[in-house]
């Protein structure tokens, strides 16, 4: 109860052809409040009654499709109703499913969520039509209102909704967040949004995932708008990342970078990783750089930022090809010692087998460090490598590898009981 009304956060109609929903939505007073409402896959027969009602008498704000069969005759009586009720919609989150990728978008859908903040609608059937549409009716407007835009994965937008879309954000000043990935994998659509980020000043978060073909990273990573960059799964050359890793030390906006190759190619080789980048660096907390084919000495090179960078705390470079082995713990010993802020390093396979006591003693006495390596925790790390070395263990470390062995034996009582 709140100041008199009722309020249901979140309502999910599940199941084919029920209509308890709708005999509740029938039913329920016009004090009750429900701002949120998720249709799971099958939908329900009325689910525009449903909407009709919960806009006209509950205050629905917030409207989403979860990996549904979003039936193309609810778009069609959206496009058509002309209802001004809609614009009352903050959020419209529509997941879809192979079935709508035979849908067909009606002319005239977007025109009636004037009032929409969120706009999600991921792996449709969206045209260049349906972008110059939403590019017109929800971004160029004066009165817009709309903050962000996923349209991950609607692949037959093609160049020219990519440019429309582009179009519209350079004198936007509402969207901070969009989300292009996996639409257009051509170099005219990213030369598009290199030229829309020259103009723009509002954009905080942007997703080109899988969206380059031998498109420069740099301009990207030189913004200095940027917060949250997801530049990962696209065909950049070697040379191309040596450079875009260069660039990061200048940044000064990016708190997350996703610069991982697409892992069904082969991985690009990095033959020179530039010391000192991330030393001076001081504003990025998440950096991934999977799947690059980097070498031992550039390997280190980034190792030995890390123990003086004071700002990243997760750092991802999930590769196979260092120099085809695994990385030795002794590598990873100095970065262990020094560095207090990097929760999570994740280097693929690391070598225990020539595990030392330093690395042990370290590894345990960092306070921060939650995993290392190919999914390892802090404890699974720490035991192998004091496990490994046991027959050559001073008497320090084998007290070490005593509280190590007792400690996962307690996490492990703790889980099998479900115990927090």
């Amino acid at each position: 109860m709140q100041d008199g009304s009722r309020e249901i956060w979140a309502c999910e109609a599940v199941g084919y052809g029920k209509m308890t929903l709708f005999q509740i939505a029938l039913l329920l007073g016009t004090d009750v409040v429900i701002p949120e409402i998720t249709f799971f896959n099958p939908m329900p027969m009325e689910t525009m009654q449903i909407i009709d009602i919960l806009i006209d008498r509950h205050g629905l704000q917030v409207l989403k499709f979860s990996y549904c069969d979003f039936a193309e005759q609810v778009v069609h009586h959206i496009a058509q109703s002309g209802r001004k009720e809609y614009t009352a919609l903050r959020v419209l989150d529509v997941r879809s499913t192979k079935y709508m990728n035979k849908m067909r978008w009606m002319s005239g859908f977007f025109a009636t969520f004037s009032g929409l903040t969120e706009l999600t609608i991921t792996t449709a059937f969206l045209d260049y039509l349906n972008a110059h549409e939403i590019a017109t009716l929800l971004i160029a407007r004066p009165d817009a209102v709309l903050v962000k835009l996923n349209l991950w994965g609607n692949m037959n937008m093609n160049n020219r909704g990519i440019a429309s879309l582009c179009s519209a954000l350079k004198d936007n000043t509402t969207v901070t967040d969009l989300n292009l990935g996996n639409c257009v994998h051509s170099a005219f659509s990213a030369g598009a949004v290199a030229e829309m980020l020259q103009v723009n000043r509002t954009l905080r978060v942007l997703g080109l995932e899988r969206m380059f073909d031998n498109a420069d990273p740099v301009p990207f990573i030189k913004n200095e708008m940027l917060q949250e960059l997801n530049l990962g799964m696209n065909h950049f050359t070697g040379s191309q990342l040596e450079l875009a890793y260069a660039a990061l030390a200048t940044n000064t906006s990016l708190t997350k970078l996703n610069l991982a190759r697409e892992p069904r190619l082969a991985a690009a080789h990095v033959s020179t990783i530039k010391p000192d980048v991330l030393a001076l660096n001081s504003t990025l907390t998440d950096l991934d750089l999977s799947h690059w084919d980097v070498g031992m000495q550039s390997f280190a090179n980034i190792v030995s930022d890390l123990t003086t960078n004071a700002s990243l705390t997760r750092m991802v470079m999930l590769n196979e090809n260092l120099n085809s082995r695994a990385v030795p713990v002794s590598e990873l010993t100095p970065l262990v010692s020094v560095n207090r802020t990097l929760r999570q390093f994740n280097c693929g396979k690391i070598d225990t087998t020539v595990a030392t006591d330093l690395f042990a003693v370290a590894l345990f006495n960092n306070p921060v460090i939650l995993s290392i390596g190919e999914q390892a925790t802090h404890f699974q790390c720490l035991s192998w490598a004091l496990m490994r070395n046991r027959n050559n263990l001073d008497k320090k470390s084998a007290t070490l590898l005593e509280v190590m062995l007792r400690r996962e034996v307690v996490l492990v009582t703790l889980k099998r009981h479900r115990i927090k």
